[in-house]
């Protein structure tokens, strides 16, 4: 019994090889010398006129099942060598390993310390513990309250901040090598909020 597999996406669309049940591949996706196929013919072929096109030729299996398609050896090399190079490239793509955007960064700025902001700004440094999270705040007296005591006084006096959690008056300073900005204040305030 034989499948048959599209080659379209290496070597060009309409081409196919057929592949036996039996024989499996020496090497994950490249496909031996043996498992590529010439047709089965009868014992005297008849000449076919020559035209102008590259396509391959249909021609009858035994049994007389149709479907194998006859390559010379230059196109089934093309496409082999093409086939190797997909999977290649396949395995070095599947083997490259890329960070997420939170493995990658190393400093979080929030704009905003009420409620949300130091929410926002908690789940961040809780989901890596060498992040920085600096809450950028207007209110001297919370900031200092989350920089020594680790709590926001005003909205979340139950919760203790983790202690990559810090808080800054200083809007220079807190954006000053952050990798990406939380904005966790209302539109409305947001020029007087950074300003300010």
């Amino acid at each position: 019994r034989e499948y048959l597999l599209s080659a379209a996406a290496a070597a060009g669309a309409g081409m196919v090889m057929a592949i036996e049940d039996e024989e499996q591949p020496s090497e994950a996706g490249i496909l031996p010398n043996s498992v590529i196929h010439s047709p089965r013919t009868s014992p005297s072929p008849k000449p076919q006129a020559k035209t102008g096109s590259t396509a391959p030729t249909a021609s009858r299996a035994a049994g007389g099942q149709s479907g194998s398609f006859a390559y010379p050896p230059a196109e089934r090399n093309q496409i082999r060598e093409s086939w190797e190079s997909l999977m290649r490239w396949s395995k070095v793509l599947q083997n490259k390993k890329t960070l997420s955007p939170l493995e990658a960064t190393h400093k979080v700025v929030v704009f905003g310390g009420g409620s949300f902001g130091t929410a926002m700004g908690v789940q961040l440094a809780n989901q890596k513990p060498d992040l920085q999270v600096v809450l950028l705040l207007r209110d001297p007296a919370l900031c200092r309250d989350i920089n020594v005591m680790h709590c926001n006084t005003r909205y979340l006096k139950e919760f203790t901040l983790p202690p990559n959690v810090r808080a800054t008056t200083n809007a220079a300073e807190a954006i000053q090598g952050a990798q990406y900005a939380v904005h966790a204040v209302p539109v409305q305030s947001s020029r007087a909020f950074l300003v300010g």
